[in-house]
């Protein structure tokens, strides 16, 4: 049997990247008029980031039906792409189709409201992002060795992360591809800095482009200091906090905004397999902040609502008693 997405998903997949694909190096509109009148072309799809049946391409077998119809299994995409990650598995895994939907949809939020002549060019892997983000106050980027290797420093802080060298070679990467956009050039060995549409882009990102003589309060990115297991959503469209840990009895979120000990969040967990778990949550610990205003906060579950309960058991490995 298989566990096909209702028309409610494909129609929400495919408004949160403004109809367009999610691949990075694609975006191309998915939808448009025909030449008939009042006709329009869809060349669209809802993919399954974990196939809907046994056998298809990245099957979970641990999911329930309703996690594999859901929302958060879904990724909108032209028909060329969706082919394409679907004949080539090693290539295009279950978290790097995840990438690029949290991308595409940052993306397009970005582009809300923008005329065409402000957009920022939004073909930005999140790593190059990041990097915009940091540097857009002097446009300086250093490249700094040590005995650990070489990492990035911007904006007065490393993009490094203890015992995953693997995001700090994704800087290194990210640094060259905004290099080759002409949005960053080297000015001495080790030493980078920001162009001018390279200073346009990455304030229009931090959210200071003027309106008038009013410019906009500037906004902090994350720095992931390591792999997060999924995202909390507390209030779509905005930015997903990023799961860091998750038990029984409640999860540790990074955020980069303020949020107050004592409060009541009503969360909605995306786990990177699919999972998808409803709780209502108080805010218990506060931690000092490292890479954005806040750091993080630790949460404890007060609630859990439709079948969370049971996934949450699925996803811990044991049976647990609701909280009281």
């Amino acid at each position: 049997m298989r566990d096909s997405f209702p028309e409610r998903i494909k129609i929400i997949l495919a408004a949160r990247v403004g109809h367009r694909c999610s691949r990075p190096d694609c975006y191309a509109p998915t939808s448009g008029p025909q030449v008939a009148e009042s006709k329009v072309v869809n060349v669209g799809v809802a993919a399954h980031i974990t196939a809907a049946s046994p056998g298809g391409p990245r099957f979970d077998p641990s999911l329930l039906p309703e996690s594999r119809s859901s929302e958060a299994n879904g990724i909108w995409l032209c028909q060329s792409c969706s082919k394409l990650v679907d004949n080539d598995l090693a290539k295009f895994p279950a978290p790097a189709l995840r990438e690029w939907k949290a991308n595409a949809e940052l993306n397009a939020q970005a582009r809300i409201g923008k005329a065409a002549g402000t957009t920022v060019d939004l073909s930005l892997s999140s790593a190059e992002v990041e990097l915009l983000h940091a540097a857009a106050r002097d446009g300086d980027i250093w490249l700094l060795s040590g005995t650990r290797g070489t990492r990035v420093h911007t904006g007065g802080g490393d993009f490094r992360s203890d015992g995953d060298p693997s995001l700090e070679a994704g800087y290194l990467d990210a640094l060259e591809a905004l290099t080759r956009q002409s949005l960053a050039r080297r000015v001495g060995d080790t030493h980078f800095k920001l162009t001018g549409e390279g200073f346009r882009v990455a304030r229009e990102l931090a959210g200071e482009v003027s309106a008038g003589n009013m410019a906009r309060r500037p906004t902090l990115t994350r720095r992931r200091r390591k792999r997060s297991i999924g995202e909390a959503w507390l209030d779509r469209p905005m930015k997903p906090y990023l799961i860091e840990n998750i038990s029984a009895s409640g999860a540790f979120l990074q955020t980069d905004r303020p949020i107050n000990k004592g409060e009541i969040l009503p969360l909605e967990l995306a786990l990177d397999d699919g999972s998808r778990i409803l709780v209502t949550a108080e805010v218990v610990r506060i931690q000092a902040p490292d890479w954005g205003p806040v750091g993080g906060v630790g949460v404890a579950f007060r609630e859990f609502h439709e079948r969370s309960l049971e996934i949450l058991e699925k996803w811990v490995g044991s049976e647990l008693d609701p909280p009281k």
